[in-house]
């Protein structure tokens, strides 16, 4: 808790009405969470399932539950109780916010990572090299929060807003944590969710085609993951996928030391030597005059560019990279993400998050490189998001596969039949299977599916849910596949 005049201090309002000392317990935006003893922020932010918050809205809600006062950007002439006047409320609230918990990212190290593809596996696998060295550290992001005990919580964003954040922040703090790998989105820096963060290391994994409904154009999409290695500290640690072409683009614009990674032998960390197998990769990691072998139960040729980003922060950390090889070694696959199951009838299934064209691409290019029998797809688009990249989305899984079923993903509020034709319209051969319940459509797959053959479900990867308008019901990829009903 801290005195309303302590947060005054903090964020230095351009105007303090009203003003009359309270203690504030809580940080609101969404007037059904505020208490009496709430800062509540008038925000206008972008929500869960594309709802966009204008916060004066709220106004009147807000107002009836007497609030210990308010954060806005206009004087609000219907209440007495103090109010902040600032310029910008959503960087006064994260301001705020990082107050009221005591600065907890002062007190552990915050590794951000950003990039289209390979954000979760690469915080996951900082976290857990760290760990394994001895180094108490958590991780955040799209499938959770994890603390030295494993898994405290789901999460709703892949970054939280600002009160989430800091909070959560706080309590890994309150355990002891000393580092904290966490995924940074686009949307969290455009929005600046993340704005007063103390960020001692930056990775860029990569930038594809995503988010277009949210960013319009990739210019846009591009400046705003930018903003995290300009936030980065001069003395901070900047890994840049060189072998991407918008990393050097990243390198010259960032702050703190970079330390470039990729496959060729220029950069700073490299993989040399690849070589692929159904169940693993082995490569050479080698860094200025040191190599070492690696081999990890990780596969493609993507997954090597997340063990490299994961160790050119380490590395720039000071670490030598043979400390690095048991922690690489030990590392299993993050939920979701190139997750094998064994199925009865020597059918392997493959659930992965791909979402985007790139990271389709990466998983199909992956699989046919050890592929012995035929690769059946069964993959779909969100709703209420990009629609150009679903017939790209289209053709690379007919191109890639043997079959492609065509279903829904998350349709949300969009007309799950719409998105099924946009995807069509990309494919030129191979007449895909369509069904548009996803459920049916995997049993389709596993049903015509023999000994030796890999079945990918593409799309949702580690989410236990469908959203079917603006209602999530219980739905997991995982579950079906395993089913004893779908080898009937």
């Amino acid at each position: 808790m801290k005195k309303l005049s302590e947060i005054i201090e903090s964020i230095k309002p351009e105007q303090t009405l009203n003003f009359k000392e309270a203690t504030i317990g809580s940080l609101r935006y969404l007037a059904e969470d505020a208490r009496h003893d709430t800062l509540f922020c008038f925000v206008d932010e972008f929500l869960k399932y594309g709802r966009w918050l204008e916060g004066k809205t709220q106004q009147e809600e807000v107002a009836a539950k007497q609030v210990a006062a308010f954060l806005t950007d206009t004087p609000v002439e219907t209440i007495d109780c103090p109010q902040l006047i600032v310029k910008d409320p959503v960087k006064s609230m994260a301001a705020a916010a990082r107050c009221i918990e005591d600065h907890p990212d002062k007190k552990m190290e915050i590794i951000g990572v950003t990039g289209t593809n390979g954000k979760t596996t690469t915080a996951h696998l900082i976290s857990g090299l760290l760990n394994s060295t001895g180094i108490e550290s958590a991780c955040l992001g799209t499938i959770g929060i994890y603390g030295k005990s494993g898994k405290k919580k789901e999460s709703i964003y892949t970054t939280p807003l600002s009160p989430e954040l800091y909070a959560t922040l706080g309590e890994l703090a309150a355990e002891g944590i000393k580092t904290t790998a966490m995924e940074i989105s686009s949307h969290s820096l455009k929005l600046d969710r993340v704005h007063g963060l103390d960020v001692d290391a930056a990775i860029f994994t990569n930038l594809t085609r995503d988010h277009l409904d949210f960013h319009e154009t990739v210019e846009d999409y591009c400046a705003s993951k930018e903003k995290l290695f300009t936030m980065l500290k001069s003395t901070g640690i900047a890994a840049i996928n060189f072998d991407d072409e918008y990393g050097k683009k990243f390198a010259k614009i960032s702050n703190g030391n970079v330390i470039t990674y990729g496959m060729e032998d220029g950069c700073d960390v490299a993989a040399l030597d690849a070589s692929y197998f159904p169940d693993s990769t082995t490569f050479t990691l080698k860094y200025k005059d040191k190599s070492v072998k690696i081999k990890t139960r990780l596969t493609g040729k993507f997954n090597i560019y997340n063990i490299l980003a994961s160790a050119a922060v380490c590395i720039g950390r000071g670490m030598d990279p043979e400390s690095l090889v048991a922690g690489i070694e030990a590392f299993k696959s993050v939920p979701g993400r190139m997750e094998v199951l064994r199925l009865p009838g020597g059918v392997t299934a493959i659930v992965d998050y791909a979402h985007t064209p790139d990271a389709l691409e990466n998983v199909l290019t992956t699989i046919r490189e050890t592929a012995k029998q035929r690769i059946i797809t069964v993959f779909g688009c969100g709703g209420d998001r990009d629609r150009g990249k679903r017939p790209i989305m289209g053709k690379t899984a007919c191109s890639l596969s043997d079959i492609c079923i065509v279903t829904a993903d998350n349709p949300r509020t969009e007309n799950p039949g719409q998105i099924l034709s946009d995807i069509l319209t990309g494919i030129e051969r191979k007449d895909p299977i369509v069904e548009l319940d996803r459920e049916k459509a995997i049993y389709k797959a596993l049903e015509i599916s023999n000994e030796g053959d890999i079945v990918l479900v593409a799309g949702k990867g580690h989410e236990d849910y469908q959203i079917i308008g603006t209602e999530k019901f219980h739905f997991s990829d995982q579950e079906v596949l395993l089913c004893s009903k779908s080898m009937d």
